[in-house]
């Protein structure tokens, strides 16, 4: 998936919330923040690109189509920080360790 499907998928007109002009608020949010290494804002760019490209309102499961399809396409060195939560990965009350 490049970076046109991404903006294809976030631009669907039967987007309420989850549309691309989201994901650029979110983009000038980050922008906004400088105490970040590049790798950390490398990872958020990502997960705001990936957070929920995938879109069918008649599912609960959207982030969780969208973290999988975001394992298979970003770099290797992100997909565990983009991708779908490890469950050996949390503590007991599901958060990451």
């Amino acid at each position: 998936m490049t970076q046109d499907d991404l903006v294809a998928a976030y631009s669907v007109p039967n987007r309420h919330y989850h549309n691309l002009r989201h994901i650029e608020d979110c983009l000038g949010l980050l922008a906004g923040i400088d105490d970040l290494s590049a790798t950390d804002r490398e990872i958020l760019t990502q997960a705001i690109w990936w957070h929920d490209v995938v879109y069918d309102p008649t599912r609960s499961d959207n982030e969780e189509l969208s973290a999988q399809l975001a394992e298979q396409h970003v770099a290797a060195e992100f997909r565990r920080e983009v991708g779908p939560a490890d469950p050996s990965d949390q503590d007991a009350s599901g958060r990451a360790r």
